[in-house]
């Protein structure tokens, strides 16, 4: 896999649009406390490229650039498909089917990087639906010797997530419709200057998301959760269980005047999410019976940080009570039975 170049049609100008702090939740693989706006900034100011997908250009952000495009025999998008066959059918072809890209953050770091305990390398962009990746940890994995299955379970964790999001998106957008009807016009003024069918504008028809429409609009836009008869086993039911007290709430007109963008990042549960994409990756990683001798957090993203902090002459060893109790939750995190 050739170094990490910087090229010429990237530059260095932003593709994401500078804003105040939001105090928004930071998701993805991270490390320590690192903020949303922190890992924002540092990949404002990277050279960037699209690994997989399309590039979603959003309205929101009109100060967006397109990205290039790596070619289809470029060594990185080789390696990259290696490792989505290493995720199951049904949520690889959901990641293949959905509107989301890969963005390869171009480098010879991680996405943010301020020490070896203050790091990210995998940031969920949902209005841009894109999942971040950074150069860097396909350079390490391939030099280390990192098999494919190591990478897979982190496109698991965040794919599930942006997928989930979507779909949380896709719910509102689809009620948001039919909670709108079209208006009759006035038979004494004939028909509407907008069409010949008698029919002007649009009013809202005071639907109500109900229970039962909101498992059909989830049905019908599910591209990755299986359905189960048994609702203990069904991820469908899953999904509906986590947010139906909050969806229940929305009424169809402010879903219509509303971006429902805006409104499923308002309702999307962040902590519920990193738990469900956690079950779904160590559930995989179990069923299928995943190699366990490398880890993508423990030695693909740690290794990479513990390089990282060594290159620029950083101490590795815990100067505080802090740093020896966030290694000891290392520790915990990475074996569960230690003793």
């Amino acid at each position: 896999m050739p170094p990490p170049t910087s090229s010429p049609d990237n530059g260095s100008a932003p593709d994401l649009s500078e804003s105040p702090p939001t105090g928004e939740a930071n998701l993805g693989i991270l490390d320590g406390e690192v903020g949303h706006d922190e890992v924002n900034r540092a990949i404002t100011g990277a050279d960037k490229t699209i690994l997989f997908g399309q590039q979603t250009r959003l309205p929101h952000f009109p100060e967006d650039r397109r990205l290039s495009r790596l070619h289809a025999g470029d060594e990185r998008v080789l390696f990259f498909w290696r490792v989505l066959k290493k995720v199951p059918a049904n949520l690889r072809r959901a990641l293949i089917e959905a509107p989301i890209s890969i963005t390869l953050v171009q480098g010879d770091t991680l996405l943010c990087f301020r020490d070896v305990r203050h790091h990210q390398a995998v940031h969920l962009g949902r209005r841009r639906r894109t999942i971040y990746l950074p150069e860097l940890l396909m350079l390490q994995a391939e030099e280390c010797g990192y098999d494919y299955w190591a990478i897979s379970e982190g496109l698991i964790y965040a794919g599930w997530m942006l997928l989930d999001y979507l779909l949380l998106v896709d719910v509102l957008t689809d009620f948001g419709h039919r909670a709108m009807r079209r208006k009759e016009s006035d038979p004494q003024q004939g028909a509407s200057s907008e069409g010949d069918d008698g029919l002007t504008g649009w009013n809202w028809s005071g639907l109500r998301l109900s229970e039962p429409l909101l498992r059909r609009l989830v049905q019908d836009n599910n591209r990755h959760r299986r359905q189960h008869p048994d609702p203990g086993k069904s991820e469908v039911d899953e999904f509906i269980a986590g947010y139906r007290s909050a969806l229940i709430r929305v009424e169809g007109l402010n879903v219509w005047s509303h971006e429902p963008w805006e409104i499923g990042r308002d309702l999307f549960d962040v902590d519920l999410e990193q738990r469900w994409a956690q079950m779904k990756m160590e559930r995989i990683a179990d069923i299928f019976d995943y190699p366990r001798m490398f880890l993508f957090d423990r030695d693909i993203i740690h290794g990479a940080a513990r390089d990282l902090a060594t290159r620029r002459r950083q101490p590795l060893e815990p100067k505080s009570f802090a740093d020896a109790l966030h290694d000891y939750k290392d520790a915990l995190r990475f074996d569960r039975h230690p003793l």
